[in-house]
């Protein structure tokens, strides 16, 4: 456990065992605190170091946790933009979701959203794949990392890693996933290019966004917590379809999620 933390550190843990290192209860955010701005680490160094795939990276700020209020606690898996990350940070901080980001892991050091947690002070994980690990090997040190957190919903956001159930088993009917495309349609990668294709191809005129829960190893098959349908209109090109889904996307994640730390699970079928 550390000290009481007078400025941001950097943390490296060893195949994901963050919690011999630090204190969750003191690595957690106060995005609209008035407190000292932190002396910046070395983000380049600490970025180089984790493309060498050793370690996983953790950035660690001060907060004033007794002033916090009691909120659900999200930790939110992203491997690139982090759009719909942005998205529940404002909501968070309006106030609009009853919730905190209290961390935000990354399978790739290019992912923006450490970005987005590093400008919002929000402890960001760079948790590598190394060469000649296992998928489930990778998803059991993953879901060791995340308990460190105690989440109540684990949000997966533009997560590209089929989770396996040495990480689901951890956290049963807790996981969430968002997905441009109804339930049935376009599973997987580059579902909006693929719904505009099929569009093209006279196929179908809509497409649309799902909220679910990720209960197994299937893709995009568990219980929808929220869909809705986004038209296709004949002069669309796939930059505006895009933006029109993503912005759906944003506020049914918002949505779904407000649900759930209101109503819990209650007319969900699990």
């Amino acid at each position: 456990m550390v000290e009481a933390l007078s400025r941001t550190h950097v943390i490296t843990s060893q195949n994901g065992e963050a919690g011999e290192r630090f204190n969750p209860a003191i690595a957690c955010h106060k995005r609209n605190a008035n407190d000292v701005q932190p002396e910046l680490c070395g983000k380049d160094d600490m970025i180089g170091g984790a493309i060498s795939g050793q370690n996983s990276m953790i950035w660690v700020f001060d907060m004033d946790r007794e002033s916090l209020p009691q909120l659900y606690r999200f930790v939110v898996l992203v491997s690139g933009y982090g759009s719909n990350l942005q998205a529940m940070l404002n909501a968070c901080d309006s106030g609009e979701l009853p919730g905190e980001v209290v961390a935000v892991i990354a399978d790739r050091p290019s992912a923006y959203g450490l970005e987005r947690a590093f400008k919002a002070r929000i402890p960001a994980v760079y948790k590598p794949k190394r060469a000649m690990q296992t998928r489930r090997e990778y998803d059991a040190e993953l879901a060791e990392l995340v308990k460190v957190f105690r989440p109540d919903w684990v949000v997966l956001t533009d997560w590209t890693r089929l989770l396996t159930m040495e990480f689901l088993s951890h956290f049963p009917n807790r996981v969430i996933n968002l997905h441009p495309a109804l339930p049935g349609t376009f599973p997987g990668m580059h579902a909006i290019r693929r719904a505009y294709e099929a569009f093209l191809r006279g196929q179908i005129d809509q497409t649309g966004v799902m909220v679910h829960l990720v209960v197994d190893e299937g893709v995009v098959n568990g219980p929808v917590l929220l869909q809705e349908t986004v038209p296709i209109h004949p002069n669309d090109s796939l930059y505006m379809l895009e933006n029109r889904v993503q912005a759906v996307e944003q506020r049914l994640l918002i949505t779904a999620l407000k649900d759930l730390c209101l109503n819990g699970l209650a007319g969900v079928a699990v």
